[in-house]
């Protein structure tokens, strides 16, 4: 299901917004994610996965998205 939705997005050329808490469906769509930050009620980051897993300011951020992946 992830997987057609990625493929028919790029097929078509449009952008969609996904929410989601799974580390699969993010790496596997997403070419940009952003992490809202409720206790600052906005965006904690933003940017490609694998640049987030290494560099995000946030530790956190790189914690949630270095998790293992069910």
């Amino acid at each position: 299901r992830v997987l057609f939705r990625s493929e028919l997005a790029r097929g078509l050329g449009i952008t969609f917004v996904m929410v989601t808490h799974e580390l699969a469906s993010i790496y596997s769509v997403a070419d940009r994610v952003v992490l809202l930050d409720p206790r600052i009620r906005g965006i904690a980051a933003q940017g490609a996965p694998s640049w987030l897993r290494e560099h995000a300011v946030q530790p956190w951020v790189r914690q949630f998205l270095n998790r293992e992946v069910a």
